[in-house]
């Protein structure tokens, strides 16, 4: 096989290897995974499309099982249009340009020139269907030469999808706290979460992978190949920082381990100036994202309310268990497996990002195990061949399909349950109705000043499509957010005094409230004294503050 070399030889032999890796690029099949991959990408996207069309309606453009995070992006693109960085607009505080985002540049471009909001984010969503794609692609056809074992090993790597959080979510309470675990962790190493709603996030997985392979050719001396993994790093850690920590370990740990093991032939300083190109192109945007997390007042907020306590180990074994069990063969010493550096990098990926994960720096961490997947499935594969032995030529259809059924059919149906059963709640603003999307417009061509106040339903879709601040938003981004949540709910049923009412909406930034057919008469007559009623169709009302103090 050509996947384990002995490292004996030289960049020559590595080459024509890395070439015998490659060939049959053009297998059919291997269009036909791009396609689905495609399909998963914009199914939600098309489905939530369908229904507006039958049902009427607009689709707000989220289309993850958190709708706030995909609006936060729209959010964030339409500002960058307009001022290149974006600012924090779920509160009425006083607005730090900082945020600066490649992709969101991108899609912000787009946007200003004159291509609607939605499909401007939309944009996006082809590129990670190519980057994520052809990076897998490539890693599996470096490292497995039999057609049959890089068909496995792509589709596994493409659409693994953890069987255990399918399990917990048909067997255990809906409230129990395994089954919110592990639906976490089946998420993050999933594909189809990065493609429904996350689209920056699946460049970055991909650029990860071709990075990683980039590396290996850059240390035969190719400077081409160097600048393409330090683009690599550069974007995926702009784009998502853990990613960009992840390759940075990667190319740092491979060098490690090659020293220590006395494999590495050039000298040091050739290395190090190598590695270093790397790891200095992703410290940019990672010092920028430390930065911002501790001058930026916004994204300090961001940063606590993100800051959880890690998975319990037995969350990240029931999740990973079925690729890891027959990975960890791979990882036995002897057979030339830890020769060359491309072999190197494969083994200590998971382990890279592992240490990602666990490394005390940042908040987030379960993005670090975000692409995951990848490297395990091409290992469980090639350990499975080894198991098998070289003799036996083809893994065989019915271990492939066995395989592929247990370990994708059972967590998709499951996540795509999940996802309608998100979307038949009605708890998250998937849709906007015609009289709430007229009165967004409303508010959006409105002259006069000020943020609007409103539930919290719609409290994440003001900014994205008015431009304006809204008192309630995001809950990582929006101050006291529960506290505002259960004042607002209170407001609009009738539940406050007349004095608190008004303390409550007359205050610096307010200029509008929304109203969207859920308060009650009480709510209108207490506030009649200081609002007047601007616009209005069926029950959704837009109401002007007056007297608002300055900020």
């Amino acid at each position: 096989m050509t996947n384990d070399l002995d490292g004996s030889g030289g960049s020559s032999d590595l080459a024509s290897q890395a070439e015998a890796g490659g060939r049959d690029r053009r297998d059919p099949f291997e269009w036909i995974v791009l396609a689905g991959l495609a399909g998963l990408a914009f199914a939600v996207l098309v489905g939530l499309l369908v229904r507006t069309s039958v049902k009427g309606g607009f689709v707000t453009g989220g289309d993850g099982y958190l709708v706030v995070d995909p609006l936060q992006y729209l959010n964030w693109i339409r500002q960058s249009s307009q001022h290149l960085a974006a600012a924090n607009l779920y509160d009425f505080g006083p607005l730090n340009y900082t945020f600066v985002h490649p992709g969101i540049l991108i899609s912000g471009l787009a946007y200003r020139l004159g291509l609607g909001l939605v499909a401007s984010y939309a944009l996006a969503k082809p590129v990670a269907i190519l980057a994520i794609f052809f990076g897998v692609t490539r890693l599996v056809h470096r490292f497995i030469e039999p057609k049959a074992d890089r068909r496995l090993a792509l589709v596994l790597a493409l659409f693994y999808c953890a069987p255990a959080a399918a399990i917990a979510g048909w067997t255990l309470k809906p409230w129990a706290s395994a089954k919110f675990q592990l639906d976490f962790a089946g998420g993050e190493t999933w594909t189809g979460s990065y493609l429904w709603g996350y689209v920056f996030t699946a460049v970055a997985v991909g650029l990860v992978a071709i990075g990683i392979l980039s590396w290996e050719s850059a240390r035969m001396g190719d400077r081409r190949a160097l600048g393409v993994t330090a683009a690599c790093a550069l974007f995926a850690a702009w784009l998502q920082p853990w990613q960009g920590a992840t390759l940075v370990a990667v190319v740092l740990l491979v060098e490690l381990i090659r020293f220590v093991s006395r494999t590495e032939t050039a000298s040091f300083w050739t290395v190090a100036g190598r590695a270093g190109v790397v790891v200095g192109s992703a410290l940019v945007p990672l010092v920028y994202y430390l930065v911002l997390s501790k001058t930026d007042p916004a994204w300090e907020l961001a940063g606590k309310a993100n800051d959880l306590p890690r998975w319990p180990v037995w969350v990240l074994l029931a999740t990973l268990l079925p690729l890891a069990l027959p990975a960890a063969w791979s990882y036995r010493p002897g057979g030339g497996r830890w020769g060359d550096a491309g072999s190197v990098a494969l083994r200590v990926w998971p382990l890279a990002a592992l240490a990602v994960y666990y490394a005390p720096l940042g908040t987030f961490p379960f993005h670090a195990v975000q692409g995951i997947q990848f490297p395990l499935a091409v290992l469980a594969v090639l350990a499975v061949r080894d198991l098998l032995g070289e003799e036996r030529k083809r893994l065989g259809l019915l271990i492939g399909l066995s395989c592929a059924a247990i370990l994708i059919v059972p967590g998709t149906v499951y996540r795509v349950a999940q996802m309608k059963d998100a979307v038949n709640a009605g708890l998250q603003p998937f849709f906007l109705t015609d009289d709430e999307h007229a009165a967004l417009g409303y508010l959006d061509d409105s002259k006069a000043p000020g943020g609007v106040m409103t539930e919290n339903y719609l409290g994440t879709v003001i900014p994205a499509y008015t431009g304006r601040q809204t008192w309630l938003g995001a809950g990582s981004w929006s101050p006291n957010f529960e506290t505002r949540r259960k004042s607002l709910d209170r407001l609009f049923a009738g539940q406050l005094t007349d004095q608190a009412a008004k303390d409550l909406i007359v205050r610096p930034g307010a200029g509008f409230i929304l109203e969207d057919c859920r308060a009650t008469p009480r709510f209108f007559s207490q506030v009649r004294p200081f609002t007047e009623i601007v616009w209005k169709r069926g029950c959704v009302t837009v109401l002007r503050v007056k007297g608002t103090p300055d900020k």
